[in-house]
């Protein structure tokens, strides 16, 4: 059986589709492939969530059941612009939004990626290798490529990240303040810190306990974590929801220590920055 290049099934999909009244009032914004080796699929941007049954009827036709992506996008697209570390991005699929916490190159590898929160771009073990993260004025800011999975208490989670890969039109940065380029720092209670997060910005604060265990519930699952890191903030908080995936670095020549995955009232957890190397390769 000869399967049709994912090219000429875009194609296709514009000309019967798109550029007919019906992808008009269907709400179809637009239609790439996400580029992804070994795993494309088409992407779909729809701009109203009123239609998405009769898209997704459409776009099985065209592309097969799990050929495709649906992005809910409600914004126009706008230019590129600088993707600035701070940013808020989540699952296309996701409700609530995190931070772009780093941006890191992996090991034999040119392309640019960002990291953050697992629960936050990967969706709990939900998402797919390829699948969109958007960002709040972008849209689709790149896609999903790797992540740790999340397992349900009573099994013990030591890491909460997960990578994205940026997409080229993008310029990714990190926003000040900069790491060092010295690399991993081990935390230590009473160590100064700073993070920029999605919900809070730059928040000052201090560790106050390392290697503790501890669950937290995400969408009414309760997980369970070792090697917690716990943080104040200097003016009583340190990080909010929205603020997940943040890097937290040393106030102090701006080493990387940790990565924030929770905040429970004045407190946030992190856990060691170090753990995400197998990440990297």
């Amino acid at each position: 059986m000869i399967t049709e290049p994912l090219h000429n099934q875009i194609q296709r999909f514009s000309r019967e589709v798109m550029l007919l009244p019906v992808g008009r009032d269907l709400g179809i914004q637009s239609v790439f492939s996400n580029g992804t080796s070994g795993c494309q699929k088409a992407l779909i941007h729809v701009d109203k969530e009123s239609e998405i049954g009769k898209i997704q009827s459409l776009a099985t036709a065209y592309f097969g059941a799990k050929g495709y992506t649906l992005n809910s996008r409600f914004k126009k697209p706008r230019l590129t612009a600088n993707i600035n570390v701070g940013s808020g991005i989540r699952h296309w699929n996701a409700n609530g939004w995190g931070t772009l916490g780093g941006i890191f190159t992996r090991a034999n590898d040119i392309r640019v990626y960002g990291i953050s929160n697992s629960h936050v771009i990967a969706n709990f073990n939900t998402g797919q290798v390829g699948d969109s993260i958007v960002h709040p004025t972008q849209g689709q800011m790149g896609t999903l490529f790797n992540w740790f999975t999340l397992q349900e208490f009573p099994a013990v989670n030591y890491m909460d990240a997960a990578l994205v890969q940026i997409s080229p039109q993008h310029f990714a940065q990190w926003h000040p303040p900069r790491p060092n380029g010295g690399g991993w720092l081990a935390p230590k209670v009473g160590m100064q810190v700073i993070k920029n997060g999605f919900a809070t910005q730059l928040k000052e604060g201090f560790i106050t306990m390392v290697d503790g265990e501890g669950s937290v519930t995400f969408s009414n699952r309760r997980y369970h974590f070792s090697g917690i890191i716990e943080i104040e903030g200097v003016d009583g908080f340190f990080s909010t929801d929205g603020d997940s995936g943040s890097i937290v670095l040393s106030l102090q020549d701006h080493y990387l220590v940790g990565i924030l995955f929770a905040a429970l009232d004045h407190r946030s957890w992190a856990l060691p920055i170090s753990r995400i190397q197998p990440l990297l390769g």
